[in-house]
């Protein structure tokens, strides 16, 4: 079924109704000193459809001590699957207020929800409620009318996907959606249709465009959106829902970083260990590992048996011809295209006689960093027989310019450092000169120290006031916000302020409006907007703000809405990220033209694929916290009115 323009699964929902006075309303039972009224919106019913009916009793000089609902048949249908339910047929949440003084009357109060099963034939039933007291019971009545289920009542919706799948270039991708059925649903004869977006990067066919599964070959990477309708058989008549799912393509060509260890000295007949990584290793992928001594010179002055050579672990037995051995480890991986991609990286061993006084350097490990870390980069030296008459002088140098100038400090010890500005790769050489009374002699080593853009702030924050509701004048009704967060939330503070904006018919009393759940009673018909704005203190004394608003409709007005523009998310810098917007509704909007749009308010600019619908999209370049507003304008007869929600995203680096 819809309410507020919103889809919801068959369930309670409640809009409590408080009936205030004393000595009873008027169309009740009652007999001399005690009174029971029983009030209900409207007494003629589409199936699956629900409503709020109360029971207010009045007795004089006592309260009533029990108030309960029955339901019975009338006439039509009288099955137990046609029988409305009551939400609490013993009121447990019945309001009592006793006599405020002798001959005075007592009041007790009852709301509760009709739910008419969804399923449900036409008939005529009677809910009635009794009011018991030490003096006596009374009882009233209402009857009600169920004819036929409504053809706009919602039996199935397709489930949206707030994650972007993602695939390669030239590689087939899968796209599917699911939906889901009311209870008492049946779905059956289901047509799809997928359509692309005209904002797609290239125009890709769409395979399988009118089934549940379809697929696409894309050939241009970018973030490509496509809309899914669905049209089925619920229950005898045909309903129609939409669904959007996007898609992620990503370059063919993405190279690994390929490690072959440190240079080694080793002596003839040892066991030589060759150790081989990759860097970026993705543990789902297939990789293939060979290691191989270099031909010519370069693989030194005699061959070698290399064990274990398609693993990233080799060995061999060091030859008995001194010299330096060189070796090459190589990684290859299928790319999602179906192509081979192949990396390679080379290793030396020094094998010299245990007499010589041989050494061999290390450049260090491989590091990850971010900008404006401190990075250290520690060199080391190895040598046999631990010569004392030999001194080492040391010269680090970046190779290259790429991305950017390091700044290395210290360059003549084994530990220098820099602070990188600049995201990339950057290649560093250690040259080793070592002097005695034998000569000189230099060895070098390399290394890398991969940078990825600074990490974002920890904390992001999106506010949500609550659907639109629908009551009666002089009716208590609950504001209930909520927040989502994203990030390290641990230490943070939150202030709340419930305050009404806009026009309205009176100004209201909101109480408890610093806390997350504030109340008004409304005493004219109209419209009222109400905004929760949200502050959150963080550890370091900065403050995250975020604000939504909702609308009370009270009277049987033309109607209202409120916007949500979705929860807090954390997402990965150049990856997609998608905006979901959801408008609700209340009231009779016949007529109602809407119109939609996102902005960005905080973070790197970026650009929002599709900011003019309620589903649109950006893809993040750098970490930090983004913060879009998503704007809703409603034209209804000429008037025209908006409504505004606010959500962040927290980006993290790759």
């Amino acid at each position: 079924m819809s309410t507020n323009g919103k889809e919801f699964l068959a369930g309670f929902v409640l809009v409590s109704v408080l009936l205030s006075g004393c000595g009873g309303g008027g169309g009740g039972t009652s007999s001399g000193t005690m009174n029971n009224t029983v009030t209900i919106g409207k007494n003629v019913f589409n199936a699956g459809e629900q409503a709020t009916v109360s029971a207010s009793a009045s007795m004089r000089g006592t309260a009533p001590t029990a108030m309960a609902w029955t339901v019975t048949s009338v006439a039509g249908a009288s099955a137990a699957s046609d029988k409305p339910s009551i939400s609490d047929p013993n009121c447990a949440n019945v309001t009592v207020i006793a006599p405020i003084s002798t001959g005075a009357s007592g009041l007790g109060t009852c709301s509760v929800v009709l739910k008419i099963p969804a399923t449900a034939n036409p008939g005529v039933w009677r809910i009635s409620n009794t009011a018991t007291a030490n003096t006596g019971i009374i009882t009233d009545q209402v009857d009600i009318s169920i004819v036929t289920a409504p053809a706009s009542t919602s039996g199935f919706k397709l489930t949206a996907s707030y994650l972007a799948l993602a695939g390669y270039v030239g590689n087939t991708i899968a796209m599917g959606i699911a939906y889901t059925a009311n209870p008492g649903v049946t779905v059956s004869n289901a047509v799809y249709s997928w359509i692309a977006s005209a904002a797609n990067p290239a125009t890709t066919p769409i395979i399988g465009a009118t089934s549940a599964t379809a697929s696409i070959v894309p050939t241009q990477p970018g973030f490509y959106v496509f809309q899914v309708n669905m049209t089925a058989d619920i229950n005898g008549r045909q309903e129609t829902s939409s669904g959007i799912v996007s898609v992620q393509v990503y370059p063919p060509n993405v190279a690994d970083q390929v490690d072959a260890g440190t240079s080694q000295i080793a002596t003839p007949g040892a066991v030589v260990k060759l150790t081989g990584s990759i860097l970026n290793l993705d543990p789902t992928l297939p990789y293939e590992y060979s290691w191989t001594q270099l031909p010519g010179n370069a693989g030194g002055p005699a061959a070698v048996t290399l064990m274990n050579s398609g693993s990233t672990n080799a060995n061999f037995i060091a030859p008995l011809t001194p010299g330096s051995y060189g070796f090459e480890f190589k990684v290859r991986r299928m790319r999602a295209d179906g192509t081979l991609t192949t990396s390679t990286a080379p290793t030396t061993v020094v094998v010299q006689p245990a007499s010589t006084g041989v050494f061999t350097v290390s450049a260090g490990v491989a590091q990850i960093a971010a900008t404006s870390d401190i990075v250290t980069l520690t060199g080391s030296v190895k040598a046999q027989n631990s010569p004392t008459d030999v001194s080492y002088t040391y010269q680090w140098e970046q190779v290259g310019t790429s991305p950017a100038v390091a700044l290395l400090a210290d360059t003549g010890t084994l530990k220098p450092a820099f602070v990188p500005t600049v995201a990339g790769t950057y290649v560093f050489n250690l040259t080793v000169t070592a002097t005695s009374v034998a000569g000189t002699s230099t060895v070098s080593a390399q290394t890398l120290v991969v940078v990825q853009s600074a990490p974002a702030p920890g904390f992001a924050m999106s506010a949500d006031a609550g659907v639109i509701q629908s009551v009666q004048q002089n009716s208590v009704v609950s504001l209930v916000g909520t927040i989502a967060t994203q990030g390290v939330t641990a230490g943070v503070q939150y202030a709340y302020s419930w305050t009404q904006v806009g026009a309205a018919p009176s100004a209201l009393t909101i109480s408890n409006a610093n806390s997350l759940t504030a109340a008004i009673f409304p005493v004219v018909n109209g419209i009222y907007t109400l905004r929760l704005t949200v502050v959150a203190t963080l550890g370091d004394g900065t403050t995250c703000t975020s604000s939504a608003d909702t609308q009370v409709v009270v009277g049987a007005l033309a109607g209202g809405f409120t916007v949500s523009a979705g929860d807090a998310q954390t997402a990965s810098a150049n990856s997609a990220v998608l905006l979901t917007g959801v408008v609700s509704t209340q009231g009779t909007l016949s007529g109602a033209v809407f119109s939609y749009q996102w902005t960005q308010t905080k973070g790197t600019t970026v650009t929002i694929a599709n900011a003019q619908t309620l589903a649109a999209s950006f893809v993040p370049i750098a970490a930090g916290t983004y913060t879009f507003v998503l704007t809703v304008t409603q034209v209804l007869n000429g008037v025209t009115s908006s409504q505004s929600s606010t959500t962040e995203v927290l980006v993290t680096a790759l």
